[in-house]
């Protein structure tokens, strides 16, 4: 979240301008002392510059846009980029493209020589972009293509949908919910490849769908939720970055009836699913956005075990189609979007781990994510 070189840095991707056309990012203000309220405007009012990302609105008429980097490092709208991660040294960018769900039917002539109708997706790459001297986004110099699919009409195909960067930033984690994998991937910086730690990654659940991954700022603790299935994961890594799952809960009842939430106007609803994730910065606590029951889950997170904890459940009120969470630096607020309430609403960050609503601020137009300045 550092400005370096009057250029903006949003999770991790570097951005050229603080608005963008369609979609992108939006300045909201400096948040004071007790993070209760952000003063508007371009002068230094606060402690930290507070922006957040912005759903394109072409979302209200039905059709979802995402960003993407031109070769210019200019984010673009309309191509199916959902997560970036910058290496250590700010030599790489890796970006998931989640790629579409709507195939190409197309005539494929067999060995026999016949013909057969099949259906053919989207190219599913996690990409390894170079960043150049001057901070812009070069052309890819390797894509991984990820296969396969789940058992859920969702997951006719995969989906890599987030990326995150391990603290030492060597290790990358990239969660594909179509194909039901949580993979981890280093880079070969001589050869400018991606390298699989794990060939065919690690297999979650049937029909879960990994959606975001979270790691503990000190201990080797990767943390996966799941948009399909209620289930939080903790596993293990290591230096290579292989995974050993430590336990697994739900972060719902056993028989809980999934209630269908609003999604854009034109689109169908879905059953309630888990969204973003976060760890507190002193890595005692985790907390976990579930969209459609509209609460925040807070852990509590035993260091030797690797387990989890519930501390509480804390409702959103205005979290219609949930996209994000985010702490503050300093661990002391939380901050979630609730996208399709044009709001944004903070808790505070009590020495427990529970959390207190202490402010919304409204008429935001589609917050989707939030990222802090120092």
């Amino acid at each position: 979240g550092k400005i370096v070189a009057e250029q903006h840095v949003l999770h991790g991707m570097r951005l050229q301008d603080v608005s963008v056309q369609a979609g992108g990012q939006r300045f909201l203000g400096w948040l004071d002392e007790d993070g209760a309220a952000v003063t508007p405007g371009g002068q230094r009012a606060g402690r930290s510059a507070v922006y957040t990302a912005q759903l394109a609105p072409a979302l209200r008429e039905g059709h979802p846009a995402f960003l993407f980097f031109d070769k210019n490092g200019l984010l673009q709208p309309d191509a199916p980029f959902t997560g970036a991660a910058l290496d250590a040294e700010g030599d790489f960018l890796l970006v998931t493209n989640h790629s579409g769900g709507d195939p190409v039917t197309k005539a494929v002539k067999d060995a026999s020589g016949a013909y057969r109708l099949c259906c053919v997706y989207d190219d599913s790459p996690t990409g390894l972009y170079p960043i150049g001297a001057d901070g812009a986004v070069l052309p890819a110099c390797d894509l991984y293509l990820h296969e396969g699919s789940g058992p859920k009409p969702p997951q006719k195909n995969a989906h890599p949908h987030h990326v995150q960067a391990s603290p030492d930033g060597r290790l990358f984690c990239v969660c594909d919910k179509g194909a039901d994998r949580v993979w981890m991937f280093a880079i070969d910086r001589e050869a400018r490849k991606l390298v699989p730690c794990r060939a065919g990654g690690v297999k979650a659940p049937a029909g879960s769908a990994p959606r975001h991954c979270a790691f503990h700022p000190t201990l080797p603790y990767l943390f996966v939720n799941h948009e399909l299935e209620p289930l939080l994961a903790v596993y293990r890594y290591d230096a290579e970055g292989q995974l050993t799952l430590l336990s697994r809960i739900r972060v719902l009842p056993e028989g809980f009836h999934l209630p269908e939430t609003p999604t854009a106007p034109g689109m169908p609803p879905r059953k309630a699913e888990q969204s973003d994730l976060c760890v507190h910065p002193g890595g005692k606590f985790v907390y976990d956005y579930i969209r459609g029951v509209y609460e925040v889950k807070a852990y509590m997170l035993d260091a030797g075990a690797g387990t989890l904890t519930l501390l509480q459940s804390v409702t959103v009120e205005k979290g219609t189609f949930g996209r994000g969470c985010t702490l503050s630096p300093d661990g002391r607020f939380l901050y979630v979007m609730g996208t399709l309430d044009d709001c944004i609403t903070g808790f505070a960050v009590q020495p427990d781990g529970t959390l207190t609503e202490c402010g919304r601020w409204e008429e935001q137009p589609l917050p989707c994510c939030m990222a802090f300045s120092d």
